[in-house]
């Protein structure tokens, strides 16, 4: 099983992802200054590669624990959804039999603490608490 998370700034919540998209649409540069339009992750891949994580039940577990979490249709175009398609292109070409997704954590409050807008934030301990939930729920899954 390969779980990938990526910061989500501005939100709230804990999203779990369930779509990567063969798209890079960058709406600002990368660490090394790139910005991207309308191009594939991988030429001639395919569209889209859905979540093979039970991101119902996962969900089901955070919020019954009264951890805020919400599923996202999509890691968006950015460099997040680049993993998470990456991550599942070479599960699938290489015929690989394992469960993978991408989960979106939100900032913590030492994040944005000196942003000039408000900004939300979940502190460290919620989301280790998160990650447990996750983890058990993930291997209950496993052990049938």
């Amino acid at each position: 099983m390969v779980l990938s998370f990526g910061l989500a700034l501005g939100c709230a919540k804990i999203s779990l992802e369930r779509v990567a998209l063969n798209l890079m649409d960058f709406r600002i540069p990368d660490n090394a200054g790139v910005k991207v339009s309308d191009q594939p992750v991988v030429e001639g891949g395919q569209n889209a590669y859905f979540s093979t994580l039970p991101v119902r039940p996962l969900l089901k577990a955070l919020q019954d624990a009264g951890i805020p979490a919400q599923l996202s249709l999509s890691a968006g175009a950015y460099l997040c959804n680049q993993v998470f398609y990456r991550m599942m292109h070479c599960i699938a070409s290489n015929g690989l039999d394992i469960q993978a997704g991408f989960i979106h954590l939100p900032a913590q409050p030492e994040q944005t603490a000196t942003m000039e807008k408000s900004t939300p934030s979940m502190g460290l301990d919620l989301e280790i608490q998160a990650l447990r939930i996750i983890l058990s729920t993930l291997l209950k899954f496993r052990q049938g």
